[in-house]
């Protein structure tokens, strides 16, 4: 599983290393380090794909600045330059070994979705939801740096994104917001086997063999979410069974409020008190205040 941080403004050593280094550089090469960066991080925001610290070093920074250790320098900048020109987020995830061990089995409410809403009104609201997500990122020694993976998160409204979308990226954000409904009110862990998420799916329509109009051949659609790091997947020790999980990017996206409220949004009611504990202590492992 991933474990999400975040890059601040403050300078722990590291950070004071790389900028020092940064520093060293002609103006022209600062420039277009963090323009390349940014750059580099939108082509692959394109599919919605994060970026390895160590490809983006091998791709673009060592390029134009051979054995300088710039990297947190530049994703500073190039995170401020995200912000004023576009909007954006650039948020920082650690890979880490997923935990294995076994979580306290909680009850959570259950309903029966409504099938018109999943791929229009899920969609949506699931945008609305990470709009809103304000992200702030701590600075991490470099004894973990080739864990480290880099991805965009818009902070428009979802009026001014869904200009952007394509009927297809809609479609798939409406599925993302259905599954991780469904992982959410799952029993116990919020992971499901693979044999039960295409039974799910196969509730709304998305057969595992067939191509939806809009969406593609599904087997695809599933690859394209764990790439994305929507969902997470592995191989139970326990029963070699494939297994389905919530994603780095999910928990980078929304927050405990923000999934509570895509939850009720997508199943049409209102989660109590006792449940929505449940569902946050299983997805996040605490129970923070609301705002």
């Amino acid at each position: 599983m991933s474990q999400q941080f975040r890059v601040s403004d403050g300078m722990s050593p590291s950070a004071a290393s790389s900028y020092r280094a940064f520093e060293k550089l002609t103006e022209e090469v600062q420039t277009r380090l963090v323009e390349n960066t940014l750059r580099y991080l939108v082509a692959k925001h394109s599919n919605y794909l994060p970026v390895k610290r160590e490809e983006l070093q091998r791709e673009v920074i060592r390029v134009l600045a051979p054995g300088s250790r710039v990297t947190d320098e530049v994703i500073r900048k190039a995170r401020k330059l995200a912000g004023s020109t576009l909007r954006c987020d650039i948020v920082e995830l650690k890979l880490t070994r997923r935990n294995n061990g076994t979580l306290s089995s909680l009850a959570t409410q259950s309903a029966t979705p409504n099938p018109s809403m999943i791929l229009s009104a899920g969609a949506q609201h699931y945008s609305q939801m990470i709009s809103t997500q304000q992200h702030t990122q701590d600075t991490q020694s470099s004894a973990d740096s080739n864990n480290r993976v880099y991805l965009l998160v818009s902070q428009l409204s979802w009026n001014a994104r869904e200009i952007l979308l394509s009927d297809k990226d809609r479609a798939r954000l409406g599925l993302v917001a259905y599954i991780i409904a469904v992982l959410s009110l799952a029993r116990g862990s919020p992971e499901i086997t693979e044999a039960v998420l295409y039974q799910v799916l196969k509730k709304q329509g998305v057969l595992r063999n067939h191509t939806h109009p809009l969406l593609g051949k599904t087997e695809v659609v599933i690859t394209w979410m764990v790439q994305s790091m929507y969902l997470e997947k592995w191989i139970s020790s326990d029963t070699s069974q494939t297994m389905y999980g919530i994603g780095s990017r999910t928990l980078a996206e929304l927050d405990p409020n923000a999934l509570v409220a895509l939850v009720e949004h997508l199943y049409g009611e209102k989660m109590d008190k006792g449940a929505e504990a449940d569902l946050r202590i299983r997805v996040y492992g605490s129970v923070p205040a609301q705002q």
